[in-house]
């Protein structure tokens, strides 16, 4: 793609992340906006512990060595390492991916508040997790909302960049110094690789409902699996990572062992959602799932709870339903879906690609490219411009 007048205006611009790389969700947005950039002429400077870019002329790449877990070591670690690396090696307009350095930044994107999580959270916190989950997960949360505090502040950021409109809403609650700075721009999906093309058709003996993701208190991979059992035509694949022995034995325990797959880390989970009839992620809090997208544009059914971005994307009843964060809730669906059959699920997959139309990688990166030429040319504009706002 030959760069436009409004592309030149921002020739170089400074990735700062963890990791890009497709895989995940945030990761995978973030590589996303990267190739975009790229093929936009841009000059693309990435500063992270873990690339999985191809080599590109206008790629410049400065990997830090710094561990991906646990996180009370990795994120701290990175602080120090990218802080510095930010400082030395930035170019043009410095982009990061949440409170992640002490670096001032231009534009951060909010694929994560940890201050509306735990808001939302507080209700579920101390419940059914082992105790060292809680003690862990209560740490890295209070070092992330005290990152939050330090960088989402107009001294420390020009403009935020929220995944969904719930999202953004969060951020105006807890940073109200913040409220007229920021823009929504949801994640994208790639409608060529995520296809009901890929699914045979078939209507296999046993309905197969899906689960994709890590985290698996936060996105209630328990309650998907004690569904099960109340939901006998219904087996469960888990694509992720996570406490596997854990969920395993839990599984056993509810004479699950036969029905409950787990098949770890999948970089690419485009075939599980080829042969699934159900994506379930009855999660306690996301900003906008790349999953759900991923799994409506290969034409699943999604059941998942009123959260930010699914709030604006799920139509009860037309591409799926909302549900609970119970067994009970989940369970009632599947056995919902059973009863409809499987034209009428097939129905409800087809409305649920349609759903995708307006989440091209194209579109959001010329959505982030605006801000960037707003930016430069002053903050005031930003809100003025047409952007994506996606996602409730």
């Amino acid at each position: 793609m030959r760069p436009t007048k409004q592309d030149r205006l921002s020739n170089a611009i400074t990735l700062v992340a963890h990791r890009v790389a497709k895989v995940g969700g945030m990761e995978r947005a973030f590589a996303e906006l990267a190739e975009g950039l790229l093929d936009r002429g841009f000059e693309v400077h990435v500063i992270c512990h873990h690339c999985g870019l191809q080599p590109h002329p206008s790629l410049h790449l400065h990997l830090l060595r710094s561990p991906n877990r646990p996180f009370l070591l990795a994120y701290p670690l990175f602080l120090v390492r990218g802080t510095l690396a930010t400082w030395r090696r930035r170019r043009g307009l410095v982009h990061v991916l949440g409170a992640i350095v002490m670096n001032r930044a231009d534009v951060a994107t909010v694929q994560f508040c940890h201050h509306g999580f735990d808001a939302k959270a507080a209700q579920e916190r101390g419940q059914k997790a082992s105790l060292a989950y809680r003690v862990n997960a209560r740490a890295a949360q209070l070092m992330s909302l005290a990152m939050e505090r330090w960088a989402y502040r107009p001294s420390r950021v020009s403009w935020l960049v929220p995944a969904s409109d719930g999202v953004a809403a969060e951020l105006r609650e807890h940073f109200p110094s913040m409220a007229d700075r920021l823009t929504v721009i949801p994640n994208g999906v790639d409608r060529e690789h995520f296809s009901p093309a890929k699914r045979d058709g078939s209507e296999p003996r046993e309905l197969v409902a899906v689960f994709v993701g890590g985290d698996w208190e936060r996105k209630g991979l328990r309650y998907a699996m004690e569904a099960l059992t109340t939901s006998p035509d219904w087996r469960l694949v888990v694509v992720g990572q996570g406490p596997q022995s854990r969920y395993a034995g839990m599984a056993r325990a509810l004479a699950l062992d036969e029905r409950v797959e787990f098949v770890g880390h999948i970089a690419d989970p485009s075939g599980y959602f080829a042969v699934a009839d159900a994506f379930v992620l009855p999660t306690a809090y996301e900003a906008f799932p790349l999953v759900l997208l991923e799994a409506a544009a290969s034409g699943v059914p999604l059941l998942a709870t009123r959260v930010n971005g699914a709030n604006g994307f799920i139509e009860h009843g037309v591409n799926g339903f909302f549900v609970e964060r119970s067994s009970e809730s989940v369970s009632a669906k599947l056995n919902l879906l059973t009863a409809i059959g499987p034209e009428r699920r097939q129905e409800m997959g087809q409305a649920a690609r349609k759903s995708t139309l307006a989440f091209s990688w194209e579109e959001i990166v010329k959505a982030h490219t605006d801000v960037y030429a707003s930016l430069e040319n002053g903050a005031s504009e930003v809100a003025a411009r047409p952007h994506a706002r996606r996602g409730e």
